[in-house]
């Protein structure tokens, strides 16, 4: 029923998955639902990988950067390890 470019865009659309999955619902009593509900799944997983990749590199340049500043700002440690001149 669609021209061959819709039906090869709707092999891998996220949007072609919804639609399957409420017309399985709807017409067919759920009967292959679940095809496109772990299709649907997985682009979320993807989605959700996409999205943290960034957010993860980020965190890992500030930890990075805040090592480098604390090595070179504060060479000796401090701390209770070390002793204190005794007062009288």
């Amino acid at each position: 029923m669609l021209p061959s470019f819709w039906r090869f865009f709707n092999h891998f659309w996220v949007g072609a998955e919804a639609v399957d999955a409420e017309r399985s619902i709807l017409y067919f009593g759920g009967l292959g639902v679940g095809g496109d509900i772990l299709g649907l799944l997985a682009w979320a997983g993807a989605i959700a990988a996409l999205l943290l990749l960034p957010i993860s590199r980020t965190l890992e340049r500030r930890r990075e950067g805040a090592a480098v500043a604390g090595a070179i700002t504060d060479p000796a440690p401090r701390g209770r390890g070390f002793p204190r001149a005794a007062r009288r």
